[in-house]
């Protein structure tokens, strides 16, 4: 039986929000993740991978909205601290939990440059899904 719960590939759901992608136009946005698709309760992680860079500053964040295609702001339930990939940052992977707001159930990620990136860095933004019955 314990072999079950070590099944985490057929429990959990991936959804690619930035399939992996070598850019130097950053200031990505990905396109909405619509929370409705997935059971209530379920629980959802925004993770982040940025390869090394050789400048600049990319600030990731989990933004929400009541609309696909509305102004979207800052996810108001957050677990967990994102912080700015610098050049001094190696390889990185940043994970933060959300809870969907039923209000506000778009979601996207973002990397915003908060200093210029000009050259090609490798990013991937994807989500997590954990489902209800397994938390």
């Amino acid at each position: 039986m314990s072999s079950v719960r070590r099944a985490v590939n057929e429990t959990v759901q991936i959804v690619d929000m930035q399939t992996p992608v070598s850019t130097a136009t950053l200031g990505i946005e990905v396109g909405s993740f619509d929370a409705r698709d997935y059971a209530h309760g379920s629980r959802f992680l925004a993770c982040f991978a940025v390869g090394v860079q050789t400048e600049g500053t990319l600030t990731p964040s989990v933004v929400d909205c009541d609309t696909s295609g509305g102004t979207y702001t800052a996810t108001a339930k957050t677990y967990g601290a994102l912080t700015t990939f610098t050049a001094s940052t190696d390889e990185a992977v940043q994970v933060q939990a959300f809870d969907a707001d039923p209000a506000r159930p778009f979601v996207k990620l973002k990397l915003v440059e908060t200093v210029s990136v000009t050259t090609a860095v490798p990013i991937h933004a994807w989500i997590v899904v954990i489902p209800p019955a397994s938390v």
